[in-house]
């Protein structure tokens, strides 16, 4: 009837994503986040969502609202607290920073897999 949401905005205390078509103006819940969550963003047709008491991210597909699960897992006591995408010789790469372990690491979002970490 109005399509897909085309606005995300996270409400971190009910642990909820709500997706927005702005066409229509009517806010519909999506997803429930894991604990904690921090962050939102969308990369490559998928939203991910910043957990940082789970110590994850997870992700939906923005196209059709579905939940896909975990997208990259942490190690305990990692508090992950902001990330950012880029696109670096034509591979999307997201860059992850741990507030607790005052560590950035570089993830493939595509496989989940921590590419490097640096203190």
């Amino acid at each position: 009837e109005g399509g897909s949401p085309d606005l995300f905005v996270l409400l971190g205390l009910a642990s909820t994503v709500m997706g927005v078509t702005t066409t229509i103006g009517l806010p519909v819940p999506l997803v429930n986040t894991g604990s904690n969550p921090n962050q939102i963003a969308v990369s490559g047709g998928v939203l991910y969502i910043l957990n940082s008491g789970d110590n994850n991210v997870t992700a939906m597909d923005v196209s059709t609202t579905k939940y896909l699960g975990v997208a990259v897992n942490f190690d305990p006591g990692v508090n992950p607290y902001d990330f950012a995408f880029a696109d670096l010789d034509g591979a999307t790469v997201m860059y992850v920073t741990g507030f607790l372990s005052n560590t950035l690491y570089e993830v493939d979002p595509a496989t989940g897999k921590i590419l490097r970490k640096v203190q």
